[in-house]
């Protein structure tokens, strides 16, 4: 480590937590071809309101962001582009930001 630098961990952010949970629920519903919501829905642990806002966000605009996708992509389609985890990171990313 450099003088003068300390290591310095990230602030507990509960927006970043809320995502990565958020991308946690939208990846198990992709894998059972369902909807966040539905997701939501069966967890036995209440989900929080956040990741609840932002999974919702997602299902609500999940055709828009695709289409967005889409059209920074050019030369690439979506069945092509979309192993599960590539398929939830990018385009969420647009609304998680």
């Amino acid at each position: 480590m450099e003088p003068g630098r300390r290591n310095r961990q990230p602030a507990h952010d509960p927006r970043t937590d809320a995502r990565e949970r958020a991308l946690h629920v939208l990846y198990e519903a992709r894998a059972k071809s369902s909807s966040g919501r539905s997701v939501i829905e069966s967890q036995v642990l209440p989900v929080d309101e956040m990741t609840a806002d932002i999974v919702g966000g997602i299902d609500d605009n999940v055709e828009a962001i695709d289409a967005r996708i889409s059209n920074h992509a050019v030369g690439w389609t979506l069945t092509l582009r979309r192993p599960l985890v590539i398929h939830l990171a990018l385009p969420r990313a647009l609304l998680l930001v």
